[in-house]
């Protein structure tokens, strides 16, 4: 069976280029700004990821960049979501 993995992506997604060895890629993600409590450390801060299919992420590495609403953030993690079929990427400004 085949998905239409854009589905999930119709109503929430917005548009963000990744720059991966040069190259620039047109993707559509769910972008997380939010603010979070570590505990262990009492400590503030904030966890910024994107959602994106991950067929869109073919090539994409650590230290890549992500480019969207005019900001530019370093990707410093990519971590893939239940089935494989979409990815979390950890980002810093």
């Amino acid at each position: 069976m085949t998905e239409d993995l854009d589905v999930f992506l119709t109503d929430f997604s917005q548009a963000a280029t990744i720059v991966s060895g040069g190259t620039n890629r047109d993707i559509q993600i769910i972008f997380d700004l939010e603010g979070t409590f570590l505990e262990s450390v009492g400590a503030e801060g904030r966890s910024i990821t994107a959602t994106a299919k991950t067929s869109d992420l073919n090539g994409v590495r650590h230290r890549d960049t992500l480019i969207t609403d005019g900001k530019t953030y370093q990707i410093i993690g990519i971590v893939p979501i239940m089935d494989g079929k979409f990815t979390d990427l950890q980002l810093k400004e």
